[in-house]
This record gives C-alpha cells, structure tokens and sequence, in this order.
C-alpha cells in the first residue's frame, strides 16, 4: 500500500511539475523488456528457491488437483460461457472511437482462437492475499496448499497462454484442442528441462570445483547466474515456433538448486 501511495505522489508531482507531453509520456512508457528482464527473474527466483519444499511435495496431490485440475477445469468453463455469450447475447462496446475520432456503438465479436487466449489469461489467480494471512508455523499443510495451487496454477496458465498464443490466425478446428495439447506438453517438458539441466549444473560445479566454495560472493553470483542462463535460454529457444517459458525454467532451477545444492553433493 505504502508503494502504491508513493507512485501516486510521484505521478500528481511530475505531471504538475513536468506537464504531459508526448516527450514525458514516452520517457515514463513502462517497459516491457525491462520488466522481464531485469525485475521479473529475481521475483520467479526468490519462489522457487525460498519454496518449503517438504510440505509443498508433502501436499504435492492436493496441490495438482487444484493448480493442475482446476485451472483446466475454469479453462474449459470461461471459454464455453465466453463462446455462448457472445454468440447468443447483444454485447456491445459503448462510445467505441473510430479512427476519425467518432464514438459509436459496436458489437463485441471475437474468434474462438481470441476467446481461447483470453480466458486463458482469466484462469491465473491471486494468491498473495490468501497466503500473506496465512501462518506457515500454525498452518503448514494450508500453506503448502495455496501456495502450492498458486505456483501450479501460474504455471499452468502461463504454459496455455503461449501455447495458444502461438495458435493465433489460425482457424479452430476439431482437432484444434489436440494441437493446443500438443503445444502444452513441448513448452512444459522443455521448459522443465532447461530447468534442471541448468540446476543441477550448478550443483556439479560446486561439487567439482570446490575452490568455488571459498566465497558466499562467488557462490551467490554462480547460482543466480545459472538461474539467469536458465531463463534466457527457455526464452531464446523455440520449438514448432512456440516460444520456451522461462519462468517455468527459472522456478525448477530456483526449486533445485535449493534442494541439491553443493552441500547435498559435497562428498
């Protein structure tokens, strides 16, 4: 709340002081590589790594049954109520402009593929609200559960939004659900895979290369570096023209070098 106090502030200042231009909008044009870049790795990162990992594999049925389940389940249930109510209701956009500037009223159509993508984006939930009043020490299986569910449930999100985010201009089809399937499991095991590969490496490096363990420096800086490669190396590879996630590669590296770090190798 505080942070979103002082944006506000921020905001009314410089527009009073600065005015609105189009050269100030421009300066403060939120950036889109920026934010995934350099401020949402760490984020994904610090989850994975901070994990309770024994309750969350604990709980690890309860956990894919709500974030795995669920999510397909709300999936198919928005899609078909977004498909019936455009398709049988008047829905409609009102004071639409035009490009010349004229505001209407128009007609909200969209394509099966575009509703698709749409509520694939409505299937991820909040859960910082839910797990920020919820006491690990007093109620660890809880916990586990909802954080585990929000993990599972971005992820699953994540992983349906690119895969039919790949699929866009093409036409649906009978066959269209098993190809966003097919899409799901390539994005899910090479993501996953990159993630290991690169968390486990780190855990060789420390286990070979022991004068690495010298300085907490120069091992924090290895393991977010491998966690970094991680994510960039999801990001740069394709497959079938759909696009790695490297939220997904980040979060495994995070999970395992937490759990099958130098100390668990150390001979």
């Amino acid at each position: 709340m505080l942070t979103i106090l002082l944006g506000l502030v921020w905001s009314v200042f410089w527009y009073y002081y600065a005015g609105h231009s189009e050269g100030i909008l421009k300066t403060f044009e939120f950036s889109h590589s920026a934010f995934f870049d350099f401020l949402l790795p760490p984020i994904i990162y610090n989850s994975g790594f901070n994990m309770k990992r024994k309750s969350f594999f604990t709980n690890l049925g309860n956990v894919t049954i709500f974030g795995l389940g669920v999510t397909f389940v709300c999936f198919v249930e928005y899609s078909l109520f977004s498909w019936v109510a455009l398709n049988t209701m008047d829905i409609n956009m009102t004071q639409y402009v035009t490009e010349d500037g004229v505001p209407v009223t128009k007609k909200v159509e969209m394509s099966v593929m575009n509703i698709l993508l749409f509520t694939s984006l409505l299937c991820s939930s909040d859960v910082v609200a839910a797990v920020s009043i919820v006491d690990f020490d007093a109620q660890p299986k809880l916990y586990s559960c909802i954080f585990g569910e929000g993990v599972a449930n971005d992820i699953v999100s994540i992983i349906m939004f690119n895969a039919i985010m790949s699929l866009q201009g093409t036409k649906f089809t009978a066959s269209t659900p098993l190809v966003i399937f097919e899409q799901l499991m390539i994005l899910a095991v090479v993501s996953v895979t990159i993630g290991v590969i690169c968390g486990f490496g780190t855990a060789l490096i420390f286990k070979n290369f022991r004068f690495l363990n010298a300085s907490v420096v120069t091992e924090t800086f290895i393991m977010v570096a491998m966690a970094l490669l991680a994510y960039f190396v999801a990001t740069m590879t394709v497959v079938l023209n759909l696009e790695m996630s490297g939220m997904i590669a980040i979060l495994v590296c995070g999970i395992i070098q937490a759990h099958y770090a130098w100390w668990n190798l150390s001979p």
